[in-house]
């Protein structure tokens, strides 16, 4: 550090280096601002944005974190970092997007979606959910009917990045 100093004091008059050496350090630009999420017209892109601005992500950390999610998930190369970078500070990111590689990057798993739709002719304003989804469904099939033994769902393990096929066995088989 001295050498540094040396040489900043050789290279410049004293008041000059005086200046140079109070100067706050630099601290890291978030990768969002408020600003980015009242711009975006994209829910995505909000609900991106937003999970960024939350955590206090810049530059350098999505960097450090995407470098370790692209290790458990054996990832090659920085243009996969670099194209999604580039894919984030859209107006416009995509459900694909958000769930495949923003969610694993966070070490995060959808557990649950719930939208709030609103019909622009009446002004009606109404939700949906998968519990919904899960509640239609037991209404449906009812564990009497026959036919249908379960329901398949694809997973990604959040450790392993690894996809499976999971039976959820919630209506049993007719005997």
């Amino acid at each position: 550090m001295s050498d540094i100093l040396d040489i900043i004091r050789k290279s410049v008059d004293a008041d000059q280096a005086a200046k140079i050496l109070r100067r706050p350090k630099r601290t890291a630009n978030p990768m969002f601002t408020v600003d980015d999420l009242k711009a975006s017209d994209d829910q995505v892109a909000k609900l991106v944005k937003l999970l960024f601005i939350a955590n206090g992500i810049t530059e350098e950390k999505f960097t450090e974190m995407f470098r370790r999610y692209a290790q458990r998930a054996h990832l090659e190369g920085d243009s996969k970092r670099s194209n999604l970078s580039k894919a984030l500070k859209k107006n416009n990111i995509t459900w694909r997007t958000f769930v495949i590689d923003v969610l694993p990057m966070f070490g995060l798993i959808l557990q649950n979606v719930v939208l709030t739709l609103k019909d622009p002719n009446t002004g009606e304003v109404s939700t949906l959910s998968m519990d919904d989804v899960n509640e239609r469904i037991s209404r449906s099939f009812p564990n009497d009917r026959k036919g249908l033994e379960s329901i398949q769902v694809n997973c990604v393990d959040a450790d392993t990045l690894t996809s499976h096929k999971l039976d959820t066995g919630i209506i049993p088989k007719e005997k």
